[in-house]
């Protein structure tokens, strides 16, 4: 056996023990990688609550689209994605128009009042969502978080259980006790929240109100219009992180026990309205203004035809009167020099095929000549045919094609 081989066979063995050695000796470490089984989970807050209530026998409904609910009746209620506050100007319309029609609102309280949540009706008694401790100092980092994009997720532990607490360890923000709060519901029921928010404000008018174990209020039930509305000290209650925590289940159970609804309608992420519709909603006259003014622009585009007027006799349509109208129509245009300069190169074609010399003869020679084949005409027609005028008239224009018919004919 070479030396090369026994190298490479030792080389293979050194390889072989390694690897054994390696598998045996190595610690190996057990990750559980959880990954959600449908991409619904990330694109659509309430996509658990939906899946739940469906089970429960609940009809639900995505309704991502606030200008749309225009035409929803009675039995219907919407769970708002974000607080009331960030809601457009039209938005905010739509909703107040489909309360008042008998329809049953759930949505976060806004975090700040003035614009358009100054005394609004979906709003009486000017509740606002706040941190269930104020913050020492005003550029608090967890008071400038928006709670209104997935702001339930933004307060998750590291661990991932859905434990809300403060993002910021070294800020001067506040931090949310561990303990989840008590919530006691309308039937005496005691519920555990995991929570950090409560509701701001006295709310007098109130149907009801819903309190924890420090008396601060996290839901306030009104009766407006014909229909309802729920303002939540924090709507992230029920996403897909908090929901797996029995006493959000049993809060919403509690909210579809109160209004009875057949039909839940779910926002599961903020969709804006095309320009058109809103547009169309702003100002639906001006959209019949611009269809009006089209149809009248294209009707005076197009070609109108007058009434059926019958010719005096049908001398027009003779060819001598449309030999006419060209002569005059190229005098006009042209002042008839092509077309006089064209006729007499036809005539002089047509005689130089008569007489082959007819171009070695002079003026003269060519009247005598023609005189003598055509002797009906008088000398002077047929000098001015073969001489025609250099700055014809209308008249002598006629006069000459006219002429020039006549002796090209007998030609």
């Amino acid at each position: 056996m070479s030396r090369e081989r026994i190298a490479i066979a030792l080389l293979m063995i050194g390889l072989l023990l390694g690897a054994v050695w390696w598998y045996f000796d190595a610690e190996f470490e057990d990750r559980l990688i959880v990954r959600p089984v449908s991409a619904q989970l990330n694109t659509e807050r309430y996509f658990l609550a939906a899946r739940w209530l469906e089970q429960q026998g609940t009809v639900t409904r995505n309704q991502n689209r606030i200008d749309q609910l225009e035409g929803l009746g009675f039995g219907q209620q919407l769970l708002a994605h974000s607080p009331l506050d960030q809601y457009e100007d039209l938005a905010l319309d739509a909703l107040t128009e489909w309360v008042f029609a008998g329809g049953a609102l759930v949505v976060m309280a806004p975090r700040q009042l003035g614009g358009s949540m100054t005394n609004h009706p979906l709003n009486p008694d000017g509740l606002t969502s706040r941190w269930q401790t104020a913050s020492p100092r005003e550029n608090c980092i967890a008071d400038k978080e928006d709670p209104g994009d997935d702001h339930a997720e933004g307060h998750r532990s590291p661990s991932g259980n859905g434990v809300p607490h403060r993002a910021n360890p070294d800020s001067d923000c506040p931090r949310s006790t561990v303990e989840p709060d008590t919530l006691e519901l309308y039937d005496g029921k005691v519920i555990d929240l995991w929570n950090v928010r409560h509701l701001e404000g006295t709310p007098s008018a109130a149907v009801y109100t819903w309190r924890n174990q420090q008396g601060e209020a996290l839901l306030a039930h009104y009766a407006v219009g014909d229909g309802r509305v729920t303002l939540l000290a924090d709507s992230g209650w029920f996403s897909n992180a908090q929901l797996i925590h029995p006493g959000h289940v049993q809060l919403l159970e509690a909210l579809l026990a109160i209004d009875h609804s057949a039909l839940v309608l779910l926002e599961q992420r903020r969709e804006s309205g095309s320009l058109l519709g809103w547009l169309w909603r702003l100002a639906p006259w001006l959209w019949l203004l611009l269809l009006a003014w089209t149809a009248l622009w294209l009707w005076s585009r197009l070609p109108r035809l007058g009434t059926v007027m019958d010719l005096p006799d049908d001398n027009a349509r003779q060819m001598r009167e449309q030999l006419l109208a060209t002569a005059r129509f190229d005098w006009r245009h042209r002042k008839g020099q092509a077309l006089i300069k064209a006729l007499h190169e036809e005539g002089r074609q047509r005689l130089q095929r008569r007489y082959p010399d007819w171009n070695r003869l002079d003026s003269a020679q060519q009247l005598q000549r023609l005189s003598l084949l055509l002797p009906e005409f008088e000398k002077a027609d047929l000098a001015r045919w073969l001489i025609p005028p250099r700055q014809p008239d209308p008249d002598q224009f006629i006069d000459y094609v006219r002429l020039h018919q006549t002796v090209m004919h007998l030609l």
